[in-house]
C-alpha cells in the first residue's frame, strides 16, 4: 500500500472515504461491542432463567414432597384416630364387662352366703334331729332294758312257780 497523503494534501473524496471507513470501523466496533454485550447479557439472562427454572423445579419438588408428607401425616392421623376410637371402644367394652363380672361375682357371693346359711340351718337341724333320735334311742334302750328285766322277772317267776307245781304234783 502506498503512503496516504495527509489531510492537507487529500482530496475531499478521499476524506469522505476515510471518514466513512472510520465510521464503518467505529460502527463495526460499536456493533461488535453491543453484540458482545448482548451476548453476555443474553448468557447472563439464560443463566438467571436456568437458575430460576432450577429453583422453580426444586420448589415444585419440595412442594410435591411436602404434599406427600402432608398426605402421609393425614393418613397417620386417620390411623391414630381410628386406633384411638377402637381403643376407646375396647376400654368401654372392657369396663362394661368388668361391671358385669362384678355384678355376677356379687350374685355368686350372695348365693354362696345363702347356701352357707341354708347349710348352717340344715346342720343345726340335723344335729337337733340326731339329738332327738339319740334321746329316743336312749329312752327306747332304757325301756327295752326295763322290758327285758320285767320279762326276766316274769320268766323267773314262772320258772319258780313251775318248779313248785312240779314238786307239788303227784
Amino acid at each position: 500500500m502506498a503512503p496516504r497523503p495527509t489531510a492537507h494534501q487529500a482530496s475531499p473524496a478521499t476524506l469522505v472515504a476515510d471518514a466513512i471507513s472510520s465510521l464503518q470501523k467505529a460502527v463495526g466496533n460499536a456493533l461488535a461491542s453491543v453484540n458482545d454485550q448482548g451476548k453476555a447479557e443474553l448468557a447472563r439472562a439464560r443463566e438467571e432463567t436456568e437458575g430460576a427454572r432450577r429453583e422453580k423445579d426444586d420448589a415444585l419438588k419440595q412442594m410435591h414432597a411436602a404434599k406427600l408428607a402432608c398426605k402421609e401425616w393425614e393418613r397417620r392421623g386417620e390411623v391414630w384416630k381410628a386406633a384411638s376410637e377402637k381403643s376407646e371402644m375396647t376400654i368401654t367394652h372392657q369396663a362394661e364387662t368388668i361391671a358385669q363380672l362384678r355384678e355376677e361375682a356379687q350374685q355368686w357371693k350372695n348365693q354362696l352366703l345363702r347356701y352357707e346359711e341354708t347349710s348352717r340351718r340344715e346342720i343345726q337341724d340335723w344335729k337337733e334331729q340326731y339329738s332327738r333320735a339319740e334321746h329316743e334311742r336312749s329312752r327306747l334302750s332304757s325301756r327295752l332294758d326295763q322290758l327285758i328285766a320285767e320279762q326276766v322277772e316274769v320268766s323267773s317267776t314262772r320258772i319258780e312257780s313251775g318248779k313248785r307245781s312240779f314238786y307239788l304234783c303227784p
